[in-house]
């Protein structure tokens, strides 16, 4: 070791005498070994590439590498159209971008930064808070809103139950007070008072044993062809 370090001392002053060094001149040249390009400070001193390569080996100084630093990607900002804006969680976000032309990350990123709640469905936001108004109603089965607006039953279930509210009963036995009428009209007038088919309120009567209405001058058929739907009025009683 001892050795190497004569050694570069000799060529350095050797070096040094050729080029007219002074001695701060020398001891910079020294300082800079390992600290910046090879070719860099034999540009700088003057001298070729492997004098100050065999000066940085016979001082056992490792060669400079510079350390990259890692490169940022910076994203850009798209403009997005006021139409876009105003869409936002109306549809959802693939489709909206499809629509305009833009990526849906990039409609992701604008809704999420406006609080805009995303749509799955693929509903119009209009069209769901129709749903939810017809739902609070109470007056229209599930299956009834979903025909009216042309969407799965799924999705009036999925805004009923965002709601808290159970799925409306629409059969005769949700109304108690069809009860005591029962038996005193025909199925069907009884059913268009209450805006009910008449064979639910025939199921309901049947199921609770009341037989079937009798005008008057008809005779009442057995209460056994009564419960059954095939019934057919027996002739006028002279």
């Amino acid at each position: 070791m001892r050795c190497r370090e004569r050694s570069e001392m000799n060529r350095i002053n050797r070096m040094a005498a050729r080029k007219g060094w002074s001695d701060e001149k020398k001891e910079l040249f020294i300082k800079t070994l390992g600290t910046i390009v090879d070719r860099v400070s034999a540009e700088t001193f003057g001298v070729t590439n492997s004098f100050v390569f065999a000066c940085r080996r016979d001082a056992g100084i490792a060669r400079f590498k510079k350390v990259k630093t890692p490169k940022v990607k910076k994203e850009k900002k798209q403009f997005l159209p006021d139409a876009l804006i105003e869409k936002l969680g109306t549809i959802p976000d693939a489709h909206l971008a499809k629509e305009f032309g833009v990526g849906s990350t990039t409609v992701t990123r604008a809704r999420s930064e406006r609080g805009i709640p995303n749509n799955k469905s693929g509903v119009d936001l209009g069209i769901l808070n129709l749903i939810r108004e017809l739902i609070k109603q109470r007056g229209m089965s599930d299956i009834e809103i979903a025909r009216s607006f042309g969407v799965s039953g799924y999705i009036v279930k999925r805004e009923r139950d965002r709601l808290g509210l159970e799925i409306f009963d629409k059969s005769a036995a949700s109304k108690p007070e069809i009860l005591p009428l029962l038996g005193t009209m025909t199925d069907a007038d009884l059913g268009r008072k209450f805006g009910l088919s008449r064979g639910a309120i025939s199921d309901l009567r049947n199921k609770k044993g009341i037989p079937i209405f009798c005008p008057a001058g008809w005779k009442r058929p057995p209460l056994k062809k009564s419960l059954d739907k095939s019934w057919v009025w027996i002739k006028k009683v002279k």
